[in-house]
């Protein structure tokens, strides 16, 4: 008995020290995480003086290299996703009967509302200045919000997750949509109407066929309302395999994650590639379709939700360009003679709408001037150079703000006054501030128009008041905060 406790003593120590001696067997290869490593400590920082953090960064780097870090962490979150149905990965909520969600939208799914009423109704305010800037070009626009999964099939999220409210971001949104013009396709009610599921349970997209309705309820808007005529792709078949690379799943069981269901479209695709980059997710996607009338241009605003979907809008156009920019380049729809210009954007980031303007020339508009004027801190004010326009943004107190403002930039050349509206955004990371306002204003005014400008104020509007700053020379203007 004494034999078989000290040769049990024995294992368990080799057992506890195998991941510590085993540790040059590994290498950063050995993680799938998105971060680099710790590096190994050094005893003397660069110049010469001893480091202090010695002990923690050397903590930091035992837990980041120590040998079977990767299969002890899998097989953690696979016995945590089985026995308790609890992620161990905080990007990924673990639903019911093999679903994963995207952690990001939770809020969303909640129904709580992380945008204020009046960032609501900015929203919609630069969306119709983008449409009109847009139809001025002489091309159709389109918008649409791709639901997030659990906001379209909710029985399969965890039960503890109940909704707070009845109307979050997205509802309060397609409620403002409503009294607008903006030319919107609600694809939440278009994918409600289906009674097959078409996202996959381990990735957070929808799949081909899924990618296909969305293609066909946006070309249908535009068909009805334009009378441009596109590929349907009626009666289009699928072939079902079990090989996609799910993000959500890759995200929680990293080399454990197993493929899911993808139906792949049956069918010859004619376009192709023109630009360097060629990945789904790229940046930038340019492609062409002899087979397609020539003068048929589209310029697409998208996120990773376009993947599957740009094989069918890529067919359907004789010149497709895709791009993953933000803030939207807008001037692309003149590059690219685009005749159809989308923006599709996900529930979850639908705050991107407000958080910078569209880079495009500030539309020339009537403003009324005779307004009180407003000293000191009401208006912050800034200006700065970028891609040969002045970029004028800022902010203005809350307390002089309705439910909706338009803002407008006032340039002064001899007694002639300009009015240029601007969008009514809150440039969040060049404001330098950790939460999303809803009181500032963005605009972008051509180099050369700017440069004939002896001074500039800013011109908002809200409701029956109307409010102006000084006046601030143009050679003098405030550079970022």
């Amino acid at each position: 008995m004494k034999r078989l406790n000290v040769l049990y003593f024995i294992v368990m120590i080799l057992l506890l020290a195998l991941p510590a001696v085993s540790m040059p067997l590994f290498t950063n290869a050995d993680s799938t995480e998105n971060r680099e490593l710790s590096p190994f400590p050094q005893l003397r920082k660069a110049d010469g003086s001893l480091n202090t953090g010695y002990m923690e960064e050397f903590d930091l780097w035992i837990d980041d290299h120590i040998g079977f870090r990767t299969v002890l962490a899998e097989a953690n979150s696979i016995l945590q996703t089985a026995l308790f149905r609890q992620s161990s990965e905080e990007s990924v909520i673990v639903g019911s009967d093999g679903w994963l969600f995207y952690a990001d939208t939770e809020a969303d799914y909640l129904n709580v509302a992380t945008l204020s009423r009046r960032n609501i109704r900015n929203m919609v305010r630069t969306l119709e200045m983008m449409q009109n800037y847009t139809e001025k070009q002489g091309a159709s626009f389109v918008f649409t919000v791709v639901p997030n999964k659990n906001t379209l099939y909710p029985d399969a999220m965890p039960f503890y997750y109940r909704p707070l409210s009845a109307d979050g971001n997205l509802e309060l949104l397609e409620q403002a949509l409503a009294d607008s013009d903006v030319n919107y396709v609600s694809l939440k009610s278009v994918f409600s109407e289906q009674d097959e599921i078409l996202y996959q349970k381990q990735d957070s997209h929808w799949d081909y066929r899924g990618a296909l309705l969305a293609y066909q309820a946006i070309t249908g808007r535009l068909a009805d309302r334009d009378q441009k005529r596109s590929l349907t792709f009626d009666d289009l078949s699928f072939t079902e395999r079990k090989d996609w690379n799910a993000d959500l799943a890759a995200m929680l069981y990293s080399h454990q994650a197993k493929p899911d269901t993808q139906y792949y479209p049956d069918y010859a695709f004619h376009y192709a590639v023109l630009s360097h980059e060629t990945a789904p997710d790229a940046l930038f996607l340019e492609m062409e379709n002899k087979d397609r009338p020539e003068e048929s241009s589209l310029v697409m605003f998208r996120d990773s939700f376009c993947n599957a979907m740009q094989v069918f809008l890529a067919e359907n156009y004789g010149h497709t360009v895709l791009t993953r920019s933000y803030p939207y380049p807008m001037d692309y729809i003149d590059a690219y003679h685009a005749d159809t210009c989308i923006l599709e954007i996900v529930e979850r980031n639908l705050d991107n709408l407000v958080k910078k303007a569209p880079v495009m020339p500030a539309e020339k508009v009537k403003a009324d001037v005779n307004a009180a004027a407003l000293y000191g801190d009401e208006f912050a004010v800034y200006a700065a150079e970028q891609d040969g326009y002045a970029h004028i943004y800022g902010t203005i107190q809350e307390e002089y703000l309705g439910e909706a403002y338009q803002a407008y930039i006032l340039t002064k050349h001899g007694d002639a006054v300009t009015a240029y509206e601007a969008f009514p955004i809150y440039e969040q990371e060049l404001l330098h501030t950790d939460t999303q306002g809803d009181n500032g204003f963005s605009a972008y005014i051509s180099e050369s128009e700017w440069e004939e400008a002896e001074a500039y104020a800013v011109l908002i509007a809200s409701g029956q008041n109307h409010y102006v700053s000084q006046f601030f020379l143009t050679d003098s203007i405030a550079v970022s905060p």
